[in-house]
């Protein structure tokens, strides 16, 4: 997404009744997981000890995914949700909080706080991740942003960190990539655009002689 939509998406998603309900119960989440760049299980999976709100960070040290119950008998659900560790060990990560993180997180904390996920739905239960990509659909229809998946949100994470000029290897930790070039790989396009203006910075050099 772009800055303007960015900003157009964050509007919606901590919208507010009158009466101050939240329109979207976690609203505040799916912008916690657009300024970390979490994918979908590891904010399912966030408890609130992985929180500390005194260093301004977040610990990734699991998932939650609901998978298809194969072994289940006539009573039981289809899908059930499995805790599981991270995608590889440079996916435990910590991810230091910017202010729209930490605001967001406290948001969450007023709903939540009572529970031990992050994401849990009303009866304090770990959310189903259907669930929360529903809440993202209805908010892009209402900004009138194109859709796109939930996981666009972390790609829209990743593009703010390279427009800002942010190392690509600080980029690839705070994404959890097991190698550097996992992210050139996916993000090589950015790259490419950024090429054109690199170059055109040299003539500064010659300005200066």
């Amino acid at each position: 997404m772009s800055k303007e939509q960015i900003k157009v998406y964050c509007e919606y998603a901590t919208e507010r009744y009158g009466n101050g309900k939240s329109v979207y119960r976690l609203g505040y989440g799916l912008v916690l997981i657009l300024f970390t760049g979490l994918r979908l299980g590891e904010a399912a999976g966030l408890m609130w000890d992985d929180i500390d709100f005194e260093k301004r960070t977040l610990k990734v040290q699991r998932t939650l995914e609901y998978v298809k119950n194969w072994n289940r008998t006539e009573d039981e659900n289809h899908y059930i949700l499995v805790e599981g560790t991270t995608k590889s060990k440079s996916s435990e990560r910590t991810i230091p909080l910017n202010q729209t993180a930490l605001d967001a997180l406290l948001e969450l904390k007023r709903a939540n706080g009572g529970f031990d996920y992050v994401f849990s739905n009303a009866k304090g239960k770990p959310i189903n991740p259907r669930n929360l990509n529903r809440a993202h659909d209805c908010i892009l229809e209402r900004a009138g942003i194109d859709h796109i998946g939930i996981h666009a949100l972390r790609h829209t994470f990743a593009s703010q960190l390279f427009a800002n000029r942010v190392d690509i290897k600080v980029i690839s930790k705070l994404l959890g990539h097991s190698e550097v070039s996992v992210t050139y790989n996916i993000y090589i396009h950015l790259l490419k655009d950024d090429m054109p203006d690199a170059t055109a910075s040299l003539d500064a050099l010659l300005d200066a002689v």
